[in-house]
């Protein structure tokens, strides 16, 4: 399950860009999409577009919150990049987790003559995406590739000397945990067990602190209080010994900002330049300004 529209919806919102409309069907249009798509396509909007269509599963984990985990091969002799695997050697991957029907996920493998690390964890993350009760417990599985050197061989397989196979629960609050076992040289090893990935902020208006993971969940969250606290706390100026914030909108638009503008820098996407919306407006974006005493 990579990024929804609705996770993309929310980026776009963030990184102050428009609504995107309906896709056209060709390139002169379509009966079903008479949106302007065309020439913003190829310049601001063409690139948030192409990251999003694009990011790698523990990218896709920490922009949403979704739990992630993920195994894979650490070859002993990185430099010559390729490793013989053995084959007949068998590899045993489990993913334990309330929300399977069955607990755990157990997919067997057994190594071939023609394969190589990378092929097998492609195998692997296929047959999990294959699996009934993985599938329907909204889990996905995906062949990264991995870590590998600068330079690219004539040999894809030789491209890679992590490979690994990436796992992302449907939502922040399905955690898994992972066992592996094989024989011969096709043991894999663990890289992240199933949990969620930074950045993270600790809510006290609970008891105990709710901790809120993943870039979009974080600005959820304070989008919230941005809008929904403060204009709770508009009637009132003091009760009590209790003396609010004067300010508490702008300081809290400026919290709220300062994280719309860390998403855009993960992205490696600036908020968007071409937006109307924003013409003779300088300050609308702004973070700038002092905080508040009072």
């Amino acid at each position: 399950m990579p990024l929804t529209e609705s996770d993309k919806v929310s980026v776009r919102r963030y990184l102050d860009y428009s609504a995107i409309g309906l896709w056209r069907q060709n390139n002169a249009g379509g009966s079903l999409a008479p949106f302007n798509t065309g020439f913003r396509m190829f310049n601001s909007y063409g690139n948030l577009e192409f990251k999003l269509n694009n990011l790698l599963p523990e990218e896709e984990a920490t922009l949403t919150g979704r739990i992630y985990g993920s195994i894979g091969f650490n070859q002993p002799n990185p430099s010559q990049f390729l490793v013989d695997v053995d084959p007949g050697s068998t590899v045993t991957v489990s993913l334990a987790s309330a929300a399977f029907s069955v607990s755990p996920v157990t997919i067997n493998y057994t190594v071939t003559e023609t394969d190589t690390f990378l092929t097998i964890c492609g195998n692997i993350a296929n047959a999990f995406a294959q699996n009934g009760i993985f599938q329907a417990a909204g889990f996905y599985a995906m062949n990264g590739y991995g870590a590998g050197p600068l330079g690219f061989p004539l040999n894809p397989s030789q491209q890679v000397t992590q490979p690994i196979v990436s796992f992302v629960a449907p939502t922040p609050c399905t955690p898994f945990t992972i066992s592996v076992s094989g024989t011969g040289q096709s043991i894999p090893q663990i890289f992240n067990q199933g949990s969620p990935l930074p950045p993270t902020l600790t809510s006290n208006l609970s008891l105990p602190p709710t901790k809120i993971f993943g870039y979009l969940p974080i600005l959820y969250y304070l989008e919230d209080q941005m809008l929904g606290s403060t204009s709770d706390n508009l009637s009132v100026f003091k009760a009590n010994d209790a003396v609010l914030r004067l300010t508490e909108m702008r300081d809290r638009k400026m919290l709220f900002k300062t994280q719309c503008n860390r998403l855009a820098v993960f992205l490696g996407i600036m908020k968007n330049p071409d937006n109307a919306a924003l013409t003779n407006s300088a300050t609308f974006g702004s973070v700038t300004g002092n905080w508040s005493t009072v």
